[in-house]
C-alpha cells in the first residue's frame, strides 16, 4: 500500500484499482471516474506489481478513450509508445499485420476497405453482373455484414435465411465478394474482428504466444461488446490470465450494431470466481441532473441494481420548454446559447444540443448561423470522406498495397487523365489473374491495347514506376512529399474557390501525416493509413474548439458538457419506438438516460406541439421521458431572446435551401490522427473577425458565421453559404 499510486480515489475505487482477485467485473455508472480507474490499475500493475508493460493489453471503445488513457499514463510517467492500448479493431489490425501470412490469399500489406471502399467493391460486382435492382447494393452490404458476424458457413447462412426471396442471390454475391477481397489483400470492418477470431482459433501457436504475452486484459465499455469480440477476450484470456472489465447495461445503446449488454452476465458465468464492484459515485453532475437519471433508468428491468449519486452542488432547475413547432425549438435553443455565452459565462465549447435523429437538426443549424454562433456537426460530412482527400489516400493505399483494384480504380482518373471505365476494363483484361497496377507495370507496346488507350495509361504507368521505386528509400513525411508533387496538383486543380478549399484540405492532410509521424516513431504508411481508416467521427472532437456541438445521443456516449440541450421529446421521435411495438423500448431509455449524463450543471429538454415529419406536419405526443420527470413546474419560456443578427436574417435561409451541413465553425478543417490531434484553428491574416458583416460584389449582404485560417464562411441573404478566401473574395465591411 505505501507504493500505491493513485491518490484521492475513493474506497470503491481503489478497491477495483487494488483488487488481486483474478477476474474482476466493475459496473461503472455514468461519471463514476471509470477511466480513471482503468489508468491507475494500470499504473498500480506496472509500479506495486512490477508487470511489465509489455504484458498488459488495455481495449478501449474509440480510438479518443484510448488516446485520453495513454496521455494520463504518460503525464504518470509511463513510456506508453509499444504499449497495447487501443480499440478492438486497432489491436486486430495490429495481430493481422503480424499474421496474415496464416490466412491463406493475405499477406501483411492488406488495405483497410472503410464503408466507400466497400459500397464501391459491391457496385462492381453487382455491374459486373448486370443487377441494377434499386436498394439491392444496401441490401447485399447489409447481408455480408450480418453473414460475417454470424461467423457461419455460406450453407448455413443460406439456411438460416431462407425466407429471404433473395437469398440465393445473395449468397453467390457474397462468394463473389469474399473472392475479391481476397485477391485485393483487402479486409473490411467486420473482417479485421472476424478474420482476426479464426486466426487465433485456427492456429494455436499464434493464440499460445498472445496468451503468454497477455497476462493482464483490460476492456473498457465491456457492454458494447458483440459476440465476436467476447469471443476474442476469452481466447486471449485462456485459463491463467487475468480478465478486468469495466462496463454499464444501463449505457448499452449500440445493440443495432451487434453490442450485447448480456455480456455483462456472460462474463460472470464464464470466467471463474468473478469479483463485482459498483462505481455509484457521480463526479460529473448536479444532484438534479443525477436524481434525473435515475428516474429515467430505474425504470429498466434487466439491468445490475445501483443508483448512482453525487456529492455535487443541488444545481439548478431542469429546464423543459414546449414548443409549438419545430421553428419555435430552434429559436428558443439559439437564444439560450445566445444567452448562455453572452450573459453567463459559458463558452460555446460548453454547450452541446443532443438528438436522436439526424434529420431534427436543419432547424437547429439554421438558427444558429442566423444569430451568428459557430458550431460542429458531428455526422455531417467527415474530412475524410471530402473527394480530394479520399483521391489522396487511395493513392497512398495502391501504393502500399499493389493488390487494391478498388482504390486504384478512384484514382485512375483523378486528376483527369481521360481514363475511363473502358480503359480500366482492357488494363484489366491483359491478365485477370494480376491486379490493374500489376497489370499497369508490365504495360508495353505488345499488351494488346489500343495507340489510344496504350497511351492514357503509359503516363500513369511512368507515375507509379517513380513512386514505387522511391517508397522503401523514404520516410513516410519525405514520401508523401513526393507523392503531392508528383501529382503536381496545383497545377492540375483548377483556380476556383473551391478548388482552392481541395488544395487546402490537401495541405491540412500532409500536416496531419506530418504530425502523425513525429508522435508516432518510425512510422510507416501503412500505420497512418491504418490510423486514418479506423477513425470515428465523434475521435475528432477537440474540446479546444470554442463552438457548440451538434451531435446524435450516440455520437456523445463518452463526451460532458455544462449545458446540454436535449431536444426532440416526442412519442416516435425521442423514444423513436412507441411504447405499443414489439421493439427494446429498454434501449432507447437507456439513450435517454445517456443524454441527460452528458450534461454537468445546466440540462434543457425541449418538445414541440407539431412537427414537420415525412412530408406532413403532424400533431406530436410528448415523450414518456418528460413524464417521468415529473416536473412541478415545467419552466416555458414565451419571450424568445433575439440576437441583433437574428432578426435581420431571419429569413435568410427556407425550407427549399439545400446546403451542405457538414460544420460551420472555425475547425472547418479539424481531423484526427491516430495519436494525437492537431487543432487547426488560426488566426486569419485578414482584418475579418466571426460577426462581421459584409457586402459581397455578387451575393449581397452577409454574416461572417465562421474563420478558418484565410477562409470565411458567409451567410448571404436569400443565398445561403457560402465558402470564400476572405483576402481575395469581392466583399467589404458594412
Amino acid at each position: 500500500m505505501e507504493n500505491f499510486v493513485g491518490f484521492n480515489l475513493n474506497d470503491v475505487q481503489k478497491r477495483a484499482v487494488l483488487s488481486d482477485s483474478k477476474n474482476i467485473l466493475v459496473t461503472a455508472g455514468a461519471g463514476s471516474g471509470k477511466t480513471r480507474v482503468l489508468t491507475e490499475r494500470i499504473l498500480n500493475l506496472i509500479n506495486c506489481k512490477f508487470v511489465n508493460p509489455n504484458n498488459i493489453l488495455a481495449i478501449t471503445f474509440t480510438n479518443k478513450a484510448s488516446n485520453v488513457m495513454k496521455e494520463r499514463l504518460t503525464e504518470k510517467g509511463l513510456y506508453t509508445f509499444n504499449m497495447w492500448i487501443s480499440n478492438f479493431h486497432s489491436i486486430c489490425v495490429r495481430i493481422l499485420r503480424e499474421n496474415a501470412r496464416f490466412l491463406e490469399g493475405y499477406n501483411s500489406n492488406f488495405t483497410i476497405y472503410d464503408e466507400s471502399d466497400k459500397n464501391k467493391l459491391i457496385a462492381d460486382i453487382l455491374k459486373e453482373n448486370d443487377n441494377s435492382e434499386d436498394g439491392f447494393k444496401k441490401k447485399l452490404s447489409f447481408h455480408i455484414s450480418k453473414f460475417k458476424n454470424k461467423m457461419q458457413s455460406l450453407e448455413k447462412y443460406e439456411e438460416d435465411n431462407f425466407f429471404d426471396a433473395d437469398i440465393e442471390d445473395i449468397v453467390k454475391y457474397i462468394k463473389i465478394y469474399e473472392e475479391k477481397m481476397k485477391n485485393n489483400n483487402a479486409f473490411d470492418f467486420d473482417d479485421l474482428l472476424q478474420k482476426t477470431l479464426v486466426l487465433l482459433t485456427n492456429n494455436p501457436k499464434v493464440l499460445e504466444y498472445y496468451q503468454n504475452k497477455f497476462k493482464h486484459i483490460l476492456v473498457d465499455e465491456f457492454q458494447d461488446t458483440n459476440e465476436i469480440q467476447y469471443d476474442l477476450v476469452t481466447l486471449l484470456a485462456g485459463s491463467d490470465n487475468s480478465v478486468f472489465v469495466v462496463g454499464d447495461e444501463d449505457q448499452c445503446i449500440y445493440s443495432w450494431r451487434g453490442a450485447n449488454y448480456q455480456n455483462i452476465s456472460n462474463f460472470i458465468r464464464d470466467f471463474n470466481n468473478v469479483e463485482v464492484i459498483k462505481l455509484e459515485q457521480n463526479y460529473r453532475s448536479s444532484k438534479k441532473i443525477i436524481s434525473a437519471a435515475n428516474k429515467i433508468i430505474s425504470k429498466n428491468v434487466q439491468r445490475i441494481d445501483k443508483k448512482l449519486w453525487t456529492d455535487n452542488d443541488e444545481g439548478v432547475k431542469i429546464d423543459y420548454k414546449k414548443c409549438y413547432d419545430e421553428q419555435e425549438e430552434a429559436d428558443y435553443i439559439a437564444s439560450t446559447i445566445y444567452s448562455l455565452n453572452a450573459y453567463s459565462g459559458y463558452s460555446y465549447k460548453d454547450i452541446a444540443v443532443l438528438v436522436r435523429v439526424n434529420s431534427l437538426t436543419r432547424n437547429i443549424e439554421e438558427k444558429l448561423l442566423n444569430y451568428g454562433i459557430n458550431y460542429k456537426v458531428y455526422g455531417g460530412m467527415k474530412f475524410y470522406d471530402r473527394l480530394e482527400i479520399k483521391s489522396f489516400l487511395a493513392y497512398l493505399k495502391v501504393l502500399s498495397n499493389v493488390k487494391d483494384d478498388v482504390s486504384f480504380s478512384k484514382i485512375a482518373n483523378w486528376p483527369k487523365r481521360g481514363i475511363g471505365d473502358a480503359s480500366l476494363e482492357k488494363l484489366k483484361s491483359i491478365n485477370y489473374a494480376n491486379s490493374m497496377l500489376e497489370n499497369l507495370l508490365v504495360l508495353d507496346k505488345n499488351s494488346g491495347l489500343t495507340s489510344a488507350t496504350f497511351n492514357k495509361l503509359l503516363g500513369l504507368k511512368t507515375l507509379f514506376t517513380e513512386l514505387i521505386s522511391k517508397k522503401d528509400e523514404l520516410d513516410l513525411v519525405e514520401f508523401v512529399h513526393l507523392v503531392v508533387d508528383k501529382l503536381n496538383l496545383k497545377e492540375t486543380l483548377n483556380i476556383e474557390e473551391e478548388d482552392k478549399n481541395r488544395l487546402l484540405n490537401i495541405e491540412q492532410l500532409v500536416l496531419s501525416i506530418e504530425e502523425f509521424a513525429k508522435n508516432n516513431e518510425n512510422a510507416t504508411l501503412n500505420d497512418y493509413l491504418q490510423s486514418v481508416t479506423l477513425v470515428s467521427d465523434i475521435d475528432s472532437y477537440n474540446e479546444e474548439n470554442d463552438c457548440v456541438t451538434i451531435a446524435t445521443v450516440h455520437a456523445s456516449k463518452g463526451l460532458e458538457f455544462k449545458c446540454v440541450f436535449v431536444i426532440g421529446l416526442e412519442e416516435g421521435i425521442f423514444p423513436l419506438i412507441r411504447q405499443s411495438e414489439d421493439c427494446d423500448y429498454e434501449e432507447e431509455r437507456r439513450l435517454m438516460y445517456v443524454a441527460v449524463t452528458r450534461a454537468m450543471e445546466r440540462l434543457y429538454l425541449t418538445s414541440a406541439k407539431s412537427r414537420f415529419l415525412y412530408g406532413y406536419r403532424r400533431p406530436q405526443v410528448i415523450s414518456t421521458y418528460v413524464k417521468d420527470l415529473d416536473f412541478e413546474k415545467p419552466i416555458v419560456r414565451n419571450d424568445s431572446f433575439t440576437s441583433r443578427y437574428s432578426a435581420s436574417y431571419s429569413n435568410s435561409f427556407n425550407s427549399g435551401h439545400n446546403y451542405s451541413s457538414e460544420e460551420y465553425t472555425p475547425s472547418s478543417n479539424t481531423f484526427v490522427k491516430s495519436a494525437t490531434q492537431i487543432n487547426t484553428i488560426k488566426v486569419s491574416d485578414s482584418d475579418y473577425n466571426v460577426g462581421d458583416r459584409v457586402n459581397h460584389t455578387k451575393y449581397g449582404e452577409g454574416v461572417i458565421v465562421s474563420i478558418n485560417g484565410d477562409v470565411g464562411k458567409i451567410a448571404f441573404k436569400g443565398v445561403g453559404v457560402k465558402e470564400l478566401m476572405l483576402n481575395l473574395a469581392p466583399i467589404k465591411k458594412i
